[in-house]
């Protein structure tokens, strides 16, 4: 993915996210989406209920991304990433991944939804054909 195309992906999972309200524990009470220093806070703090929070978000996450895949799709646009078809992403691999990238990538800024985040991990696990369309990713066109 080029840095273009990473940009523009940070930008519409931003969009994305700020569209459907995922928000977290701190930032829900100042209404803005939860951002990378809540995220780690929340996976830090080793509480049950930090834990529960995390994976309740990260299911809305997921199930908001899958609804922008659908209206993406129904428009005849690519996916913004492509499961194989039958798979379900799982709330606690998400956060896992995301906390990876975290750690790989320690320049993301602090202000940067998790939303977004999460998203270009999606999109760098699951790839969208980008020649044709491939009906065992999920895309129709």
């Amino acid at each position: 993915m080029t840095v273009r195309t990473r940009a523009a992906a940070v930008a519409t999972a931003a969009l994305v996210a700020a569209g459907i309200g995922l928000t977290g524990s701190a930032a829900a009470a100042e209404g803005g989406p939860m951002d990378k220093k809540t995220f780690l806070e929340a996976l830090s703090s080793g509480g049950d209920g930090a834990e529960k929070l995390l994976r309740l978000h990260f299911r809305g996450l997921i199930e908001g991304l899958e609804a922008a895949n659908a209206a993406l799709r129904r428009r005849g646009d690519t996916s913004l990433y492509c499961l194989p078809l039958g798979m379900i992403v799982q709330p606690q691999w998400l956060i896992d991944a995301t906390k990876r990238y975290y750690d790989r990538y320690d320049n993301i800024p602090e202000a940067m939804p998790v939303a977004a985040v999460a998203t270009i991990v999606l999109q760098d696990a699951y790839p969208c054909p980008t020649a044709t369309a491939n009906p065992e990713h999920g895309e129709v066109r």
